[in-house]
């Protein structure tokens, strides 16, 4: 399976842990505390056996729920990123085939496709067309080897959202070519009442997590639903990998995901504090004319263009060595110009943040 390179979470990983400013993550944080996701309950045994083997099922029967399917159209995971590998494990368990992988595109879903065992074709979302899919750019490229469209919703790392038109059509057309469509949906809870793909065709695949709009990413807890025949292939892949998922993960998003009110809460803090901070980002991209950008449908991520090359990666180094702030690199994404910028933090963390953004990028075109 050859993991390819650049590896972005190995570069995240290695970064100073005293940076000051983070506009690097992609989602929020400290919005919910452990008293909160934890009130006081019953004991409940942990065995590891019956219910929890293949996941905890009431957290699957009550996924299914929310998804308007079976409990066995859904499995359970140490996050989106472990069920997007399982997922195209079970895909592409027969060597030869190929996936249609969007560009530009979050590295470590990209290198997880490709580790899975599929040879990689390249879905351009081009800039000029608001990075949008483009069908009739499937279809001329499409070849008889092509299993699996993968696409993330809201786009990662522009902030887009794909319309449920386009999914349709997605869905149509892998079904005629006996392929699916996997829709990494870790952003999707940051619009308002979305319809998840798996909801929408029975050849579309979702895959979710607390990780980005809850904050939660601690928990590992994710999970991916789909295709009867490709979940239950997946889950036993995973006998290989983790044999049990965490139950003390899965019993805790069972709690979250089943308090109305809890759920109700972190939604409401969750609009809160991206609504002030979008209102921060637009006010401050008002002094930054130079760049190019694309409004976010939704989440705390924007991409925009700063330069032309590798004006992008000059400015995140720059900005990392002499400021001590981060942001993501564009050559992470195959778009070494532009970079990819997170304003889910606190509001006056955001704003001095954005100062020296704006400092470093005139310091580097005067």
């Amino acid at each position: 399976m050859p993991f390819p390179g650049p590896h972005f979470m190995a570069w995240a990983k290695s970064l100073n842990d005293n940076i000051e400013i983070d506009l690097f993550s992609s989602g929020v944080h400290g919005l919910v505390t452990t008293a909160e996701l934890i009130p006081e309950q019953d004991a409940i045994k942990i065995d590891g056996i019956g219910n929890y083997a293949y996941g905890y099922l009431p957290l699957r029967e009550l996924l299914a729920e929310c998804y308007h399917v079976h409990s066995d159209q859904v499995m359970t995971s140490q996050g989106s990123s472990s069920a997007n590998f399982l997922i195209a494990a079970a895909i592409f368990e027969n060597p030869g085939g190929q996936a249609l992988v969007e560009l530009p595109c979050y590295q470590p879903l990209l290198g997880g496709i490709q580790g899975a065992g599929a040879q990689i074709l390249r879905l351009e979302r081009r800039f000029e067309d608001q990075y949008n899919i483009d069908l009739d750019h499937i279809k001329k490229t499409w070849n008889p080897n092509i299993r699996l469209i993968v696409i993330t919703r809201i786009h990662n790392p522009s902030g887009v959202d794909t319309p449920i038109e386009t999914l349709k059509d997605l869905n149509q057309f892998a079904a005629q070519h006996n392929a699916w469509v996997l829709v990494d949906e870790v952003f999707l809870d940051f619009l308002d009442n979305p319809i998840p793909a798996a909801s929408i065709g029975d050849h579309l695949i979702s895959t979710n997590s607390f990780t980005k709009v809850y904050g939660l990413g601690d928990l590992r807890f994710g999970w991916g639903v789909g295709d009867k025949s490709i979940i239950q292939r997946a889950m036993k892949i995973n006998d290989y990998i983790s044999v049990h998922n965490p139950f003390i993960s899965e019993y805790l998003g069972y709690r979250i995901l089943s308090s109305e009110s809890l759920m109700n809460t972190m939604r409401d803090r969750i609009n809160e504090h991206v609504s002030g901070n979008r209102t921060i980002l637009e006010n401050w991209l008002n002094s930054m004319p130079e760049w190019e950008w694309v409004p976010p449908d939704g989440g705390v991520i924007f991409f925009p263009k700063v330069g032309t090359g590798d004006a992008g990666d000059q400015l995140q180094k720059r900005l990392l060595e002499q400021y001590n702030t981060i942001v993501s690199p564009g050559r992470m994404f195959d778009s070494p110009a532009h970079i990819r910028v997170g304003f889910g933090i606190e509001p006056e963390s955001l704003r001095e943040g954005f100062k020296r953004l704006r400092e470093a990028y005139v310091e580097l075109h005067q």
